[in-house]
């Protein structure tokens, strides 16, 4: 779970500087290619360890209705989250 979360995180930050994320459609369709990948990386982390790793049926209603409510509610997650980039501290040069 948190290999697969930090993989999914590392390549959302990557495309961060490629794509324009104020977009309400961009934040769309990342919010479900993720969740798609998401049940990609757990079907194959499942082949390796089946006893222990419950993947998902992706024609099932939970899988479904994961996949609708993480579309719908991205671009609100990222409205929310942008309130605190004001916190962030980037690295600045020191003037001479």
């Amino acid at each position: 779970n948190c290999l697969i979360r930090t993989l999914i995180g590392y390549f959302s930050g990557a495309l961060n500087k490629l794509l324009n994320l104020n977009s309400i459609f961009v934040a769309m369709v990342l919010g479900l290619v993720t969740t798609l990948v998401k049940a990609f990386f757990i079907f194959l982390i499942s082949l390796l360890y089946p006893r222990y790793v419950n993947s998902y049926n992706i024609f099932s209603m939970t899988f479904v209705i994961e996949l609708g409510l993480n579309t719908i509610l991205t671009p609100f997650m990222f409205r929310f989250l942008n309130c605190f980039s004001n916190f962030i501290v980037y690295e600045t040069k020191e003037i001479d």
